[in-house]
């Protein structure tokens, strides 16, 4: 796609600010807590605004690589330095600035990836076109209606980040909301256009036969799908998404259909359910999707659940299933937790049969002792009710080693230490409590290794100190001491 096709040809920068108040130029590396904080943002603010309107102008030049660039490190750096100060200036604007500034970076950065992905399909859709390979044109074509859809989507975020930058600042963004404005408003055009000589749009009507839906008593569905010319689309099977679940049904002479909505995760009471029309990828017809209202009711699944083996420690595997049936029939598709206690130590969904199976490493929080293994549906007030089902597991010590080593250095005394179970094994993620002498303790959270570090205040009486580090849960507690020199 040529410039004419994809944004005005324009070939111009925004002028970063270049005022002559020293104090608003002035490096915000070298500016003291809150000194000057009120001009020094005002000045990042400029500039970081002019960097987003010459990111707009490069896009609509075509110059995708300048486009992102000019959102790169630079840019990167003065929203950080523009956070620091935000925090030591007068208003309270400048932090929702900095959330804007942050925003509108990410989708500047997401709308240029897909106008160039628009303009490179384009390009491959004339060459289809010119071939007359009309199913590749096609598939290009649909593919070029979820990119139009998902650069409409980006203008739009990225024009109200603009309009709350300049709302909570001084900076003007008109001219870059204008760039980006025209250059959707161009490709939006030239979708409706291979639209048009392309594809066939259609109209989807349903309604609701049965006044209420359950999973033990699904609600009967019709509809019909109508080509925009008048047309049905008779006789055929069609993919339809209905809620979050899809299913094939076939079309009669008349275009049309009947289905059944089996509710799992719907909220209770008169809910509007989605319906979407999803033709297949090389297909000349678009999709359609309208809604439908009907009374979600409630059904409780018997929930059982089985653990292997009877007895862990720390970092074994527990082997765990969940199965959630509804009179005989597996409930799929629906979330299932497995906890410990207060702490969820595994996250899965039903498959077909409406079985989950996990397999848990025991996590180092989970004390020791008789505990139960929960099995549960985290459902409130959903077609499927939340139920749990629980089995016994005897958790026993595992015992662990703490290392420590300490020295003295002109900020501090520095302390790296592990800890892992007798066997070798890293404890990750776990507090650790540290101590100088009898002064004030600490507790640092142990890596993914194992390991920590950190520097301590020193008590700077030139005299050795000894630190003590301790890990005490129930569960596995160690102690140790090291004297510095």
């Amino acid at each position: 796609m040529g410039a004419d096709d994809g944004g005005p040809a324009l070939d111009r920068q925004v002028e970063t600010p270049t005022d002559d108040n020293e104090t608003q130029q002035e490096n915000p590396d070298s500016v003291s807590d809150g000194e000057y904080s009120d001009e020094t943002a005002a000045w990042l603010a400029r500039t970081m605004g002019g960097q987003l309107e010459n990111s707009s102008i490069s896009l609509s030049n075509n110059q995708y690589d300048q486009a992102r660039s000019v959102l790169g490190d630079d840019y990167d750096k003065r929203l950080e330095q523009y956070v620091e100060v935000a925090g030591d200036t007068s208003s309270d604007t400048d932090d929702t600035a900095a959330r804007e500034f942050e925003a509108a970076r990410e989708n500047q950065r997401n709308l240029t990836n897909e106008v160039q992905r628009y303009r490179q399909q384009y390009a491959a859709y004339q060459t289809a076109r010119e071939r007359g390979n009309e199913r590749e044109a096609r598939l290009t074509a649909r593919a070029m209606e979820r990119t139009a859809s998902n650069i409409s989507d980006r203008s739009k975020e990225l024009n109200q980040n603009f309009e709350r930058i300049e709302n909570t600042t001084s900076v003007d963004l008109s001219s870059g909301q204008t760039e980006i404005n025209e250059t959707t408003e161009n490709i939006t055009a030239t979708q409706a256009e291979i639209r048009e000589e392309t594809l066939v749009g259609t109209t989807l009507t349903v309604q609701a036969i049965d006044s209420t839906a359950s999973f033990s008593d699904p609600g009967t569905v019709s509809g019909q799908i109508l080509a925009e010319n008048g047309s049905v689309i008779a006789d055929r099977a069609v993919e339809l998404s209905v809620g979050n679940r899809t299913r094939t049904v076939q079309t009669d002479s008349s275009g049309v259909f009947e289905t059944q909505y089996r509710p799992r995760s719907a909220r209770l009471g008169p809910q509007s359910i989605s319906i979407e029309y999803v033709p297949v990828a090389d297909s000349v017809y678009l999709s359609d999707n309208t809604t439908f209202t009907i009374d979600v009711q409630q059904v409780t699944p018997d929930v059982t659940s089985e653990t292997a083996p009877e007895t862990v420690g720390y970092g074994d595997r527990l082997n765990a299933t969940a199965s959630v049936r509804v009179a005989s029939d597996g409930v799929d598709a629906v979330p299932v937790e497995f906890a410990i206690g207060d702490t969820v130590v595994a996250r899965t969904t039903t498959g077909p049969n409406g079985t989950a199976t996990e397999t848990i490493r025991l996590p180092a929080s989970i004390n020791n002792g008789d505990r139960r293994v929960v099995a549960r549906i985290p459902y409130e007030n959903r077609a499927i009710a939340g139920v749990q089902s629980e089995t016994p597991v005897v958790v026993v010590e595992t015992r662990t080693t703490l290392s420590v080593s300490v020295s003295r250095a002109d900020d501090g005394i520095p302390v790296r230490g592990q800890l892992q179970t007798v066997s070798g094994d890293p404890v990750a993620g776990r507090p650790v409590r540290l101590q100088v002498g009898a002064g004030e303790t600490r507790l640092i959270e142990t890596n993914r290794d194992g390991s920590f570090q950190t520097v301590l205040a020193d008590l700077q009486n030139n005299e050795s100190v000894t630190v003590t580090a301790t890990y005490d849960e129930p569960s596995h507690p160690s102690l140790v001491r090291r004297r510095t020199a």
